[in-house]
């Protein structure tokens, strides 16, 4: 494993992260409740106010957590920054939690007190969220791709969460300051693109060679990427002050980064992971080529759902960009992360001293591989769904999300409970792990 450049010294403490982490397959457990709960219905279109509520599951339940947690150790880790008042990510994670569930009362039961609720501490939550995190990636040293690239994401959700502020506050009072459909359209395109896909990109550059020995893309291809998502976060929120704006517009807005995240970044990362230096099985590593393949899917089946009037084609774009291309990926990174987190935080001391587990020894392969043919299932069990909705087969998806964050909850706890048997409260060392660790 590639340490070198990294400020491992500077880690937060392992619940910092680790409490992110954890509710993400949470929520994909109320996801597939909420499938069984609902039926079909929210299938049908992706206007359905159910529909938008499941979304979010998805992207703030899912993903959202996973990421805001991964910025909290990235921040100080790889851009050599602390973030300020760090323990304030207690209360980023209860508010976050608090909002969401606000949000899905809003959606599910056209609460308006629920999306108050939810609007309120979403907001809180991001206040206290954007201001530490920020001012960490301004002042951070490293001037890397990688940093710039988190500095781009973290621009991306911020222009994300105001227009979602926007928006929900449009449902409960009535009032849109434009069109609702071109606003939801710019909404997804900045979550998944810039957001969430430029922290895909940037990171990556960092842990897929650290975690899989791969060779590492040129900066002067970093950056062109990095320039190509910068382009379409610019057009896309230019696209809300053009009179005339449609879905092209948006979509146009938008290419620069789509083929940057769902083509030449796949293609580039692929091909990396194919050049390994220790070619040997991990689970980890089929849920980045699971995931990277199916982003290679999302610009034709994009095109297909824009020129459609279907809508059976839109909801099988957003279920494999969300569920397949960034599901698969965070949920692979999750199974990676937390076991090389907690060997650093409890086991690295002990090298040299007494007999260790190997980061690998932490997490069984069988359950990364039970985790991700769960996850392969329940998305085209649920793909089936999206071109012929039926309440069996929505039950049937329902079912496979429930296993599929079950098993990747129980991981996870697995991996967090573990302690080396002499040494039950150890703190983070200063010298970076050896090499031992992988």
């Amino acid at each position: 494993m590639q340490t070198a450049g990294l400020s491992l010294d500077q880690a937060p403490p392992l619940d910092i992260p680790a409490r992110f982490f954890l509710t993400a397959p949470l929520m994909i457990i109320v996801a597939g409740v909420a499938a069984l709960v609902t039926g079909s219905g929210p299938w049908a279109s992706p206007w359905y106010l159910q529909t938008m509520g499941w979304v979010h599951l998805g992207t703030l339940g899912v993903i959202g957590f996973i990421m805001m947690g991964a910025l909290y150790q990235m921040v100080p880790v790889v851009a050599g920054a602390p973030v300020p008042l760090i323990q304030l990510a207690k209360l980023v994670h209860a508010f976050l939690l608090l909002g969401l569930i606000g949000m899905q009362f809003g959606f599910y039961d056209s609460s308006i007190m629920g999306m108050k609720l939810g609007v309120h501490a979403l907001m809180t939550a991001m206040l206290l969220f954007v201001l530490p995190v920020g001012y960490g990636l301004i002042v951070a040293p490293m001037k890397d791709p990688t940093v710039w690239g988190m500095r781009l994401a973290f621009v991306g959700f911020l222009a994300t969460a105001v227009l979602g502020f926007l928006m929900a506050r449009g449902h409960y009072a009535g009032t849109f300051p434009a069109a609702r459909t071109l606003l939801l359209q710019v909404h997804f395109n900045l979550a998944l693109l810039t957001w969430v896909g430029g922290l895909i990109v940037a990171v990556s550059w960092q842990v897929v060679p650290m975690f899989y020995l791969t060779p590492t893309p040129s900066n002067g291809r970093k950056n062109a990427m990095l320039v190509a998502i910068a382009i379409s976060l610019v057009a896309l929120m230019a696209s809300l002050w053009i009179a005339d704006a449609t879905s092209r517009t948006v979509l146009i807005a938008a290419a620069p980064a789509a083929l940057v995240v769902w083509i030449l970044h796949p293609i580039s990362t692929l091909r990396m992971l194919s050049q390994r230096k220790r070619p040997r099985p991990d689970g980890s590593l089929l849920f980045w080529r699971a995931g990277l393949t199916v982003g290679l899917a999302l610009v034709p089946l994009g095109l297909i759902a824009h020129f459609s009037d279907q809508a059976r084609w839109s909801m099988l774009w957003g279920w494999w960009a969300i569920w397949g291309w960034g599901g698969l990926i965070v949920h692979g990174m999750l199974t990676r992360i937390v076991p090389f987190l907690v060997w650093f935080h409890r086991m690295s001391p002990l090298v040299g001293l007494q007999p260790v587990p190997s980061m690998r020894g932490l997490l069984a392969q069988k359950n990364i591989k039970l985790g991700l043919w769960l996850h392969l299932t329940s998305l085209l069990c649920g793909s089936v769904g999206m071109l012929r909705p039926t309440d069996w087969l929505t039950a049937v998806t329902g079912g496979l999300l429930i296993a599929t964050g079950a098993v990747l909850l129980y991981s996870l706890i697995h991996v967090l409970r573990q302690f080396p048997p002499s040494a039950p409260n150890l703190t983070p060392p200063a010298a970076n792990p050896t090499p031992s660790a992988s």
